[in-house]
Formats: structure tokens, sequence, C-alpha cells
């Protein structure tokens, strides 16, 4: 039967108007699991523009592979594309996959489920990455070789990683209760930056997933606002007759 999964995909920035679409996806009738492109611009998605890039047939490639959990874009100063891409499956869970030069790598860092990924502004050539056993880390996106540990432990290592608007790379503490950075004038971590507002007590970081019974956090992409919700509560006096 065919397999069944996720879904992801990132956009490219506006050039020359036109915009680029990349995604992930799981096969159906008519395509195997693959990554695709669109062109988009002012008008839309531009008809007839998809591309399959590569497929499950590929030798280093399963349909699993492509159910992604978080996929991300990077635009080099030669217009080339670099897409790198996480999967949900258990089989895949430790593996970073990665399309450029109209070739796909699959980097095994054996080092537990993988929670995200964002490519570094600080050094051109890393991509960090969230894994359960290591927390955060840096790779090589060329050779897949891990360059950097950024924290000494392995919290955060259940966290998408996501550019903010401030230029800093931000990720969600294993608890839920934090914000931490990776400051990309530094290249250095900063943990616990910001303290998540809570009610009642609790964790009110709500966004996240299930894998082997435990929280992985997802980050809103871009530039979306964080908007906790409040209420208000009025007590109001009940008198039951009898009581």
């Amino acid at each position: 039967s065919p397999y069944t999964g996720l879904t992801s995909f990132g956009i490219t920035n506006e050039n020359l108007g036109n915009r680029f679409v990349y995604a992930s996806t799981p096969s159906n009738s008519s395509y195997l699991a693959s990554l695709k492109k669109w062109t988009i611009n002012d008008q839309g998605i531009v008809p007839n523009s998809m591309e399959v890039l590569v497929d499950s047939d590929d030798p280093i490639l399963d349909p699993g592979d492509f159910s992604a959990y978080n996929l991300e874009v990077k635009t080099l100063p030669n217009e080339e594309d670099i897409i790198a891409w996480i999967s949900a499956s258990d089989d895949s869970k430790d593996k970073i996959f990665i399309f450029r030069d109209e070739d796909a790598y699959a980097f095994d860092l054996d080092k537990g489920r993988i929670g995200g990924i964002e490519f570094s502004d600080y050094n051109p050539d890393y991509l960090y990455v969230s894994c359960h056993t290591d927390g955060l880390i840096a790779i090589n996106f060329y050779s897949g070789q891990v360059v950097q540990q950024l924290n000494t432990s392995s919290d955060y290592g259940h966290t998408y990683l996501q550019k903010a608007p401030d230029g800093h790379i931000y990720g969600v503490s294993n608890s839920g209760h934090f914000l931490g950075r990776i400051n990309q004038t530094t290249g250095e971590f900063e943990p616990d930056v910001f303290e998540m507002p809570s009610l009642l007590d609790g964790n009110i970081v709500s966004a996240f997933r299930v894998f082997e019974e435990q929280k992985f956090f997802i980050l809103p992409e871009d530039s979306r606002e964080y908007n906790p919700l409040t209420v208000e509560i009025e007590p109001t006096h009940v008198s039951c007759t009898g009581l």
C-alpha cells in the first residue's frame, strides 16, 4: 500500500518577480514520495511549473524519508537553493536530508530523534540541529559532519529552531518553559533568555507533537507573532437549597 505521512514546505524570498516553493510529500496515486518544486509569481502558482527533484526511487532514499516534519531552504549567493529536511518516520528520525547540486544526501547523525533544523547566518556552511541525545549541535551541510556542540546537555533537544525578526535563532527548552537562542552575531548559544508566561503554573506552550511519549515543540514560522491566550474569571455565588 502507498506510504502516507506528513508534508512540509519552504518558500524562497522573491527574486526577479518569482519565488519558489519546495515541498517534501508522501506518495499518492500520481507520484512517488518526493521532493517537489513550484514557481510562484504575483498571480500565484505558475501553471505546469511543478518539478519532481528527487523521489523514493533514489537508491539512498525510502518513502518514509519524505514524511517531512520540518523543511528549510537556503539560497546561496549564486542563487542555488539548498533544501534540508527531517522526517517523522521512526526509521529516519535521526537523519538529515539535503538536496543540492541536483543530488540528494542523507546524513545519519545517530543522535536520537531530531526536533528541528535551521540554517546559520553566522557560518554559511552550518545547519543547526536540535537532537534528542546531544541537545543543540551544528553540522556542515556539505559533509554532514558535526562541527559544533552548542550546549553542554541534552536540553533544547526537542524543539523547532526558528529565525526571529531580530536575526537570532530560537528554540524551546525540553520543559517548555523557556526560549533559548543561537546568537547570530557571536555564534554562541544563550539558554533561557526568555521565560514563557504561564497560567496556574502550567506550561502555556501548547504547539507540540508527541514522539515516544515526549513533547517536541513547534515554533511559529517566519515572523508570526506569539499571542498567548488570556482569560478573565468572574466568580458567582450560587445558593443551593438544602446545602
